[in-house]
């Protein structure tokens, strides 16, 4: 029976007798009454009933200031059970009830995590979904009735060193904080806060970043593009904010005064030797370029690019090739491939380590994708053939496949698969074997009985590997 004709079939007298009656049993149900009916009875001290629940619920899980990662989750379910009010609170547009169970929850959900294992990420999920029901009383039309109190809350949170220190709240935290302030219009109390957070952060360069940052997207909604400027100015020291500032200027077809902000970033990252932001910034130069139609300073960053073993190359080969008519190309193409060459034979030459496998290997790395996107296939194949690395050999095994027998294939395959299994040493190795033994079989069904014969090996020549033959039963390869 449903519950709304359900109560229309009891007398009113019946349902009063039950709320008395399941409200002493239940504590709970009790304080969510009060505070679904708030209104009418005008409670002052609901949000200091729900910091007493709370510590309550979290204070019968810790044994000796320790909550373990089992007791953990736990915690957090009893703990959702009850934020589960204020979702129903949000829906009915009870913003104010929601703000009295809100407070005290992350209040005192944010204390545990100094003494909890949250391996599961359960509390720190928890809070989280507290900050995102926060946001969506930021965002509601009514938020004006309690928007000083709320700013208020949010500031003493945000002071607490505890909401940085132990995972990402507190810049969740500000970034609701800067919602709250934009959609108020309160644009001098958020600079003020702000100001004051930057002077106290001066050290803290990952929270300072984001202050800054704050300030600039504040500006940038407000359309204060005079201030947005001035900011970054004081701030240039700090690269995202150059950066704001080099797209300030892409975006206004300002391309010399982009590319000099770039050249400065540049040098001081390399100064720095910070690889990963040198990069970043010549991927913002190439954009430039891009823009600007300068087709000299595209192909020597697009050639860059693809000599660049740590990135993917096929975009930049791609874009570079489309700088050339297909005549220009094959000659580029060619001078190309051969300086790769000539650097890795350099490089093996300083390196007298390196093995006729590592450097194999090497060459692969640096080329076997362009070989492929050129459709390159007999020289991607003399060049596979003769690497001793599964895993490198297997990832071009899908493009060989269209061009080459099975059990040419299967040839290269099965030697690389014993010598892969003769420096595992663990489960989870043994368990990767098989499933790369399963992905061979199935790929090429007609050379079952070579893949087979190899299996048969693997258990010849390692009978103690008890946990190898597991893994390889598990999947039926035995």
């Amino acid at each position: 029976m449903k519950i709304d004709r359900f109560l229309k079939e009891i007398q009113r007298e019946e349902l009063e007798e039950f709320i008395v009656y399941y409200s002493d049993r239940n504590p709970q149900f009790k304080l969510d009454l009060e505070v679904y009916f708030s209104d009418e009875f005008k409670k002052d001290d609901i949000q200091n009933r729900y910091i007493n629940l709370f510590k309550n619920i979290i204070s019968s899980y810790d044994y000796k200031g320790y909550i373990d990662y089992y007791n953990t989750p736990r915690l957090a379910s009893e703990l959702q059970e009850h934020l589960e009010t204020v979702d129903v609170l949000i829906q009915r547009k009870k913003y104010k009830e929601s703000l009295d169970i809100i407070k005290p929850a992350l209040t005192e959900i944010i204390k545990v995590v100094e003494y909890c294992d949250d391996s599961s990420g359960h509390i720190g999920s928890l809070l989280l979904e507290i900050i995102q029901y926060l946001d969506k009383i930021i965002e509601s039309e009514a938020l004006g009735e309690f928007k000083l109190d709320l700013m208020e809350f949010l500031e003493s949170q945000i002071d607490k060193e505890i909401y940085f220190e132990y995972g990402d709240y507190g810049y969740e935290l500000l970034d609701s904080y800067e919602k709250l302030c934009f959609n108020t219009d309160n644009k001098e109390r958020f600079l003020t806060f702000i100001d004051k957070k930057v002077t106290q952060e001066r050290d803290n360069r990952f929270l300072l970043d984001h202050l800054i940052k704050l300030k600039l997207d504040f500006f940038e909604k407000s359309k204060d593009i005079d201030s947005f400027l001035d900011t970054i100015m004081n701030n240039l020291e700090l690269s995202d904010v150059r950066i704001r500032l080099v797209n300030y200027y892409k975006d206004n077809k300002e391309f010399d005064k982009a590319k000099e902000q770039v050249h400065i970033g540049i040098k001081q990252a390399e100064e720095l030797d910070y690889l990963g932001l040198v990069f970043k910034w010549e991927c913002l130069l190439l954009e430039i370029y891009e823009l600007s139609g300068d087709v000299d300073k595209m192909r020597c960053l697009y050639k860059k690019f693809a000599l660049n073993s740590n990135t993917d190359k096929s975009e930049y080969i791609i874009k570079w090739k489309n700088t050339y008519t297909a005549s220009e190309w094959s000659l580029v193409l060619k001078e190309f491939i051969n300086e790769v060459i000539q650097d890795v034979d350099e490089f093996c030459k300083k390196n007298t380590y390196m093995t006729t496998n590592a450097y194999n290997r090497m060459l692969l790395d640096r080329i076997g994708k362009v070989y492929v996107l050129e459709s390159m296939t007999q020289d991607l194949f003399n060049l596979v053939s003769q690497v001793k690395d599964l895993g490198l050999v297997l990832s071009y095994i899908e493009f060989l496949q269209k061009h080459f027998k099975a059990s040419v294939l299967v040839d290269i395959l099965m030697p690389l698969v014993l010598i892969y299994a003769k420096g595992l040493n663990s489960r989870s190795g043994y368990r990767t074997l098989a499933y790369t033994l399963k992905d061979i079989q199935d790929r090429f069904t007609s050379e079952s009985e070579k893949i087979d014969a190899t299996i048969l090996t693997l258990q010849e020549l390692y009978p103690r590997r008890t946990a190898m033959i597991d893994e390889l039963r598990n999947l039926r390869l035995l």
